[in-house]
Formats: C-alpha cells, sequence, structure tokens
C-alpha cells in the first residue's frame, strides 16, 4: 500500500511536498518545505498548487522553502525569519477551509 501523502487540493493526486501554515490574526499564509513527520496545523500542498496559491486582499503570502543553510558538521539549519516571517507555533492555528 502506498502511504505517500497527497496535495490537499480536491481532485489533485500529486505528491505533498510543501507545507501550508496560517495565522487569522497576523492574516499571513506560509509555505514551508515538507517535513515528516507533519507539524500540527499544516497542510500538506504540491508544488504548483503552492506556487500558485493566492490570498485573500490584505493577507501576506510568506514563502521559505529553501531557507535552509549548511552548518558545519553536514547539518542544515533553517536561518531564523525576523517580524512578519516568525510563524506562530502550529498548535495553535485553527483548521484551514480548503
Amino acid at each position: 500500500m502506498d502511504h505517500r501523502r497527497l496535495c490537499v487540493r480536491p481532485d489533485c493526486s500529486a505528491p505533498a511536498e510543501v507545507a501550508l501554515t496560517y495565522d487569522y490574526s497576523q492574516r499571513t499564509v506560509w509555505l514551508d518545505d515538507l517535513e515528516e513527520p507533519m507539524a500540527v496545523g499544516a497542510w500538506g500542498m504540491c508544488i504548483g498548487h503552492a506556487n500558485s496559491l493566492t490570498v485573500p486582499s490584505g493577507w501576506s503570502r510568506v514563502d521559505r522553502r529553501g531557507q535552509a543553510t549548511a552548518q558545519p558538521g553536514g547539518e542544515e539549519e533553517a536561518e531564523e525569519p525576523e517580524g512578519d516571517e516568525a510563524a506562530p507555533p502550529l498548535a495553535f492555528l485553527p483548521p484551514l477551509a480548503v
């Protein structure tokens, strides 16, 4: 049985490769590289749907994919986003109506 995660968009059978999170109070949507296990409150999207995602008027779309930087010893560490790019803890995000 294939257990790959699929895009959350209806009728899309492409694999999910991007994690979408959002915060109503900040009117912000974040797109991050998908990690397994996926964080609570994140939605998996395929690259095509993530790239074409539009947000409501007055909202910000922050694409943080590929922000990992190589560290000595071969480990990667994500750069710390500043200001509006800093996402709130995922456990406090309400579910997304798709």
